[in-house]
């Protein structure tokens, strides 16, 4: 009773005391694991759904906004991925990780937010704060269209990102020679090599080619 009183992690006797050494010490492993065991669930299925739309009788439904306010989060990572480009250099948010660090990162230079207004981010952010974590105010049916709507405007922002990599990756000019030029390599003061693409057709004898 004194070590159980004296101790301030609990009993004095540690967890598999009489075990052999090799299972204390994959118990001990196995513990120190579950601290870092992250994992958001999906909090409503199509059948939750539909159960909740079929008995429907006018009782306060805010914690049903609230769970298809972060199950809609999901929605908007997609679109990231697919904004970054066939790189896919923008990866997913890692389970636990601050959603507007990962969000203004995705809006520097070259990220698939990157035309987007950090304004618009900040106020998604808070929308998603209040929804998770804040009990109060109320997150009522007006506070979930508000969400929606700033979540489809910053998967636009994506979109629109995505589509304009596109064809500006489509408009890059390609190098390619006429199959009627000629290539020519000179030397000149025995150093530096010039290639002159000289075409087959062309009439001109004497070019005057010193600058490298």
């Amino acid at each position: 009773m004194r070590f159980a009183l004296k101790s301030r992690r609990g009993p004095h006797v540690p967890i598999a005391a009489d075990a052999p050494k090799y299972l204390r010490k994959e118990i001990d492993r196995r513990l120190d694991a579950v601290n870092q065991v992250k994992f958001e669930p999906v909090l409503l299925s199509d059948d939750d759904l539909e159960l909740i739309a079929a008995e429907e009788s006018g009782a306060p439904l805010d914690h049903i906004y609230r769970m298809k306010a972060v199950d809609a989060l999901n929605s908007l990572e997609n679109a990231l991925i697919e904004g970054s480009g066939s790189s896919n250099s923008f990866k997913r948010r890692p389970p636990g990780q601050d959603l507007r660090f990962h969000l203004l990162r995705a809006a520097k230079e070259g990220g698939p937010l990157a035309t987007c207004d950090p304004k618009l981010i900040n106020e998604f952010v808070e929308c998603y704060y209040h929804a998770r974590h804040e009990p109060l105010p109320v997150f009522d049916k007006s506070d979930y269209e508000q969400y929606m709507g700033l979540l489809d405007k910053l998967i636009e922002c994506s979109t629109n990102r995505s589509t304009s990599t596109q064809k500006s990756s489509l408009k890059k000019p390609s190098l390619s020679l006429s199959p009627h030029a000629k290539n020519t390599s000179v030397t000149v003061n025995g150093k530096n090599t010039v290639r002159i693409i000289v075409p087959q057709d062309s009439r001109e004898q004497d070019r005057d080619e010193t600058s490298v």
